[in-house]
């Protein structure tokens, strides 16, 4: 074999083991284009699907294209908070059918219970202020206003889907007196 030959042979080798989207771009570009695809798949508009078919490919795509395990590691961390954070609000939006209260935030823009019931039950407490809402001579708390079923924190998200949870549980009689 020649010389160019070989450097021929090689080439095509090389070019056999990257990916043909592969191109110029830089790692950075390479990642940021990854965690835009996450995050449209995962966004809370598309709580009911999650990442598509072709995005899933997309995001593999580049990943081959990175070279250092540090940069996919990076994508694959991204990729793992945002499917966690999708998971929860996914599992909210599932029990959480009533229209809630717009501009108070993503938890309580559906509600289990209709709108009007949280609204008597937090007695003019606002945003997030709702989650704050206490009854001092029972001692509920939440929009719910849950007595003994959860606790009072709700700084995560985790503890206000426990919230929805547990009122979603609860017998629908009692809530369906104003009707």
């Amino acid at each position: 074999m020649t010389g160019s030959t070989i450097a021929a042979a090689d080439e095509a080798a090389v070019s056999d083991s990257t990916p043909a989207t592969c191109d110029q771009r830089s790692a950075a570009q390479h990642i940021k284009q990854a965690r835009g695809t996450i995050n449209a798949g995962l966004s809370k508009k598309n709580w009911r699907n999650g990442l598509k078919r072709s995005q899933h490919h997309r995001i593999r795509d580049h990943l081959d294209c990175l070279e250092r395990a540090k940069d996919r590691k990076k994508i694959k961390r991204h990729q793992a908070e945002r499917k966690a954070r999708w998971r929860l609000f996914h599992a909210y939006r599932s029990i959480a059918t009533q229209r809630g209260f717009s501009g108070e935030g993503y938890w309580l823009r559906w509600l289990v219970i209709p709108r009007w019931v949280v609204a008597a039950e937090t007695n003019g407490y606002h945003g997030a202020g709702r989650w704050r809402a206490t009854n001092p001579s029972s001692g509920a708390c939440g929009p719910y206003q849950l007595n003994g079923h959860t606790s009072c924190d709700t700084s995560s998200a985790a503890d206000k889907l426990r919230h929805h949870q547990v009122a979603a549980g609860l017998p629908r009689g009692s809530w369906e007196v104003g009707y």
